[in-house]
């Protein structure tokens, strides 16, 4: 499922059969706060959304029809009801989802045990603004001033993860894996783990710009947030460039879905990046000549200016990566037979597009 919640009950929802966007609108004007599947007591999963007082409602699989839904017990905070988290993790014969209140506060479900109800409840005691499920039952907890809390099962609390790396707020965790973990944060803010979230280095970004939001797909990390900023890297967060957004607003979310990226900001913003076609439309300037033997392909640079070079699959996985000087050859290795794309972006702005394809 891929649905972007919004402002006045409204939703924007993808399709994957009609593989359209569908704007639905939802019988209340609160927020939606949270649109997660989730696995219910039926051992069937779910398409939940939740606004920010506890209104359920469940979408239809590829539907735009949707029904009033309850949770199995309805829990009481005096907190604003801020995500709804899949706990699903391990492949074990329990349900659990937790719902987060803004306060800080985690209500763990669990079914069965003996009967369906919320069996745990703990908090961080601060402000959290996001929650990242890992492993078996691991969760990391990020929040205001650089906060980081971790629990290593749904019957401890959490603690505190001790780093002196920044006090700035922290906006949102994601990861590949139980390992690699990043968090992005105000004021270019980014920080990485390789060992599940027990200690965290600082990666410096091209960007002073809040980073609202981030995405690890394949061998590419993303980045989106404050004033339409986008960043990619395809080496783990040690070079960077910019993706242009042609917006100004900020961009709160950004995932990888069906061989494309899409990110969603204010003001009603939804962005479409296909790495394979988004340049298409940019007319060849003649910046590179192709000779291929056997699996190389053999690249004579006729540029005046410094170049981007991507080599990219018909997957949309970034495959090659690299800056080019004006007379410049090279020889590159391709991983396999196929059909890729290579663009050549100058600085200038000019663009050679090619797509060929890989003979054994």
């Amino acid at each position: 499922m891929l649905s972007v919640p919004g402002d006045g009950g409204v939703l924007l929802h993808y399709s994957t059969l009609s593989g359209d966007w569908t704007k639905i609108q939802l019988p209340t004007q609160e927020s939606i706060v949270s649109a997660d599947r989730i696995r219910f007591l039926s051992n069937q999963w779910k398409n939940i959304l939740m606004t920010g007082t506890g209104l359920v409602y469940h979408l239809a699989d590829s539907s735009t029809d949707f029904e009033v839904d309850t949770l199995p017990e309805v829990p009481t905070s005096s907190g604003v009801l801020h995500k709804l988290l899949n706990l699903n993790i391990a492949n074990i014969n329990e349900i659990r989802y937790g719902i987060l209140y803004g306060n800080g506060q985690l209500m763990a479900f669990k079914f069965p045990y003996p009967t369906p109800r919320f069996d745990v409840t703990f908090s961080t005691q601060r402000p959290v603004s996001d929650l990242f499920a890992f492993n078996t039952w691991n969760i990391l907890a990020a929040g205001d001033s650089g906060k980081i809390w971790k629990t290593v099962g749904l019957a401890d609390p959490f603690q505190k993860v001790n780093q002196n790396l920044t006090t700035q707020k922290f906006n949102r965790i994601f990861g590949k894996g139980d390992q690699k973990i990043w968090i992005a944060g105000d004021s270019g803010t980014l920080l990485y783990s390789g060992n599940g979230g027990t200690s965290w280095s600082k990666i410096p970004v091209p960007s002073e710009e809040n980073l609202l939001s981030g995405w690890k797909a394949d061998s590419t990390l993303w980045l989106c947030g404050s004033g339409g900023t986008i960043l990619y890297s395809t080496d783990d967060g040690q070079n960077w460039e910019t993706e242009t957004s042609g917006t100004n607003e900020n961009l709160n979310d950004i995932r990888w879905f069906q061989n494309n990226m899409y990110c969603v900001g204010n003001r009603g913003t939804l962005l479409k990046l296909n790495l394979i076609s988004s340049n298409q439309k940019a007319k060849s300037n003649q910046g590179f000549s192709l000779s291929q033997s056997g699996l190389r392909i053999k690249l004579k640079s006729q540029l005046q200016t410094n170049a981007r070079l991507r080599i990219i699959s018909q997957e949309g996985k970034i495959i090659v990566h690299q800056m080019l000087e004006p007379g410049q050859a090279n020889e590159l290795q391709m991983p396999n037979t196929g059909i890729f794309v290579i663009q050549m972006i100058e600085d200038s702005g000019k663009a050679d597009i090619r797509k060929v394809i890989l003979f054994p």
